[in-house]
């Protein structure tokens, strides 16, 4: 059995997925509203279908609170697996190096959300408005920043603060 531990990268990579599905959501929800508006504008749409087109419209919703736990469960991932490990002082520095370097990222990426979805609305016809359609995705791609610089100060605290204490994670008593 592998047990997995932290390190400073593992802010990294919960950026990018927090950037990945943020932007695979969007595209899922432009993809449904034209979908649905196409539908909606079609001989197909008949009392026998009207259910089946309104579930596809209604599923934003599900996507949305998706994202965030599943955004929430990296997070937590994160600040648990700093538990299990025991590092020295000097690597204080390290870990401040991957927090601003995750936070330029974040910034980056957050900048890149904001403008891909601008362009996403600009490709339907009525365009779309992602900060209504999916407002828990929208705040938390807007916030990255400060999220990440919590979660990664929170997380070097975990690591580096058991090194005086008694035993931790990493110590003899695995418990």
């Amino acid at each position: 059995m592998v047990i997995r531990k932290s390190d400073p990268t593992d802010m990294l990579v919960v950026v990018l997925f927090m950037f990945l599905l943020a932007v695979s959501f969007g595209i899922y929800f432009l993809f449904t509203s034209v979908m649905t508006s196409t539908l909606h504008n079609s001989p197909m749409n008949i009392t026998e279908t009207q259910g089946a087109i309104q579930s596809i419209s209604d599923s934003g919703g599900a996507v949305d609170y998706g994202y965030i736990f599943i955004v929430g469960g990296m997070v937590l991932g994160v600040i648990l697996s700093s538990f299990w490990v025991r590092e020295h002082p000097a690597f204080i520095p390290l870990y401040i190096l991957f927090i601003f370097v995750s936070i330029g990222i974040a910034a980056l990426l957050s900048n890149a959300y904001v403008q891909t979805t601008t362009y996403l609305s600009a490709l339907t016809t009525p365009p779309i408005d992602f900060a209504v359609s999916q407002p828990l995705i929208n705040i938390v791609m807007l916030h990255a920043v400060r999220i990440t610089l919590v979660v990664g100060v929170l997380s070097m605290v975990i690591c580096l603060s058991k090194v005086f204490g008694g035993s931790g994670g990493g110590g003899e008593n695995p418990l």
